[in-house]
């Protein structure tokens, strides 16, 4: 069992992090949301491994790894991207990174790299051999968020994993700008992870702010972009023709996809 240090700005990467990890048997010993917090729990706690997503706001990744190697040479650091990050990758593996791991994120690459890494069995060169050919079929998407609870669940939506199947949105009457950046962080993640399939359920939603839609369409516009599934549906008949009438809306193809199922 290894003392683990999770860093990641998303929740819910961080939250399937440790549910994936705490499965395997290892100890969660502290989270961080940046790298700057990283290096401040990293000698707090002094865990047997870091795991470290490379791209976050304010200290990304890499630098946060220079930091802890730096004061901390025997460090055993995994970091974590995806594979259009690769040259970051590489970048990690030069300045110390015991290992990597390619998003979408699994429970079996987890659990394989973190044993690799405890049991040292992967030499520099291996490693850096290893980062340089990363190819598309490292990354062959296969879905870990955990089923049951909402994945995240605030004031103005709930995400919830279906089973697996597909990535339910429940969005509710007054979503703030703040709010609906945040939901676009979240299906960025479940992009990452490799969900395709989203449902966006609007329910008694009448009225939503010029601002919020446009993120909530540029949201959709990603899926669509990933080669993802979109379905759409709201009781109010006055939200319908908002989005019909709107031109992003009709654009990317929200409007066309977006079903009404009753009115209360």
């Amino acid at each position: 069992m290894a003392k683990i240090l999770i860093v990641d700005d998303s929740s819910i990467m961080r939250r399937s992090m440790s549910s994936m990890l705490q499965q395997a048997g290892h100890e969660i010993v502290a989270e961080a949301d940046n790298g700057l917090a990283a290096c401040e729990l990293y000698a707090t706690y002094r865990p047997d491994i870091v795991t470290m997503d490379l791209a976050m706001p304010d200290m990304d990744g890499l630098e946060a790894m220079r930091r802890i190697v730096a004061v901390h040479p025997l460090a055993k650091l995994v970091v974590i991207s995806a594979l259009s990050g690769k040259d970051k990758i590489v970048a990690a593996v030069n300045a110390g990174a015991s290992h990597f791991i390619i998003k979408p994120i699994t429970y079996d690459k987890v659990v394989k790299v973190i044993k690799t890494v405890l049991e040292g069995n992967i030499a520099p060169e291996q490693r850096l051999k290893l980062a340089t050919r990363l190819t598309a079929d490292e990354a062959a998407p296969a879905p870990e968020f955990p089923v049951g609870p909402a994945l995240r669940e605030e004031s103005s939506y709930i995400l919830e994993n279906k089973h697996g199947k597909f990535i339910s949105i429940t969005v509710k009457q007054g979503m703030n700008t703040a709010q609906a950046e945040q939901l676009a962080t979240d299906i960025e993640d479940c992009l990452f992870t490799g969900y395709r399939r989203f449902l966006f359920d609007f329910g008694t939603v009448t009225q939503i702010q010029a601002e919020v839609f446009a993120i909530l369409t540029a949201a959709v516009a990603s899926i669509q972009a990933e080669g993802g599934q979109v379905r759409a549906m709201a009781e109010s008949a006055i939200f319908i023709r908002f989005v019909q009438s709107n031109a992003k809306a009709v654009a990317i193809g929200l409007a066309s996809v977006l079903r009404q199922v009753g009115e209360r």
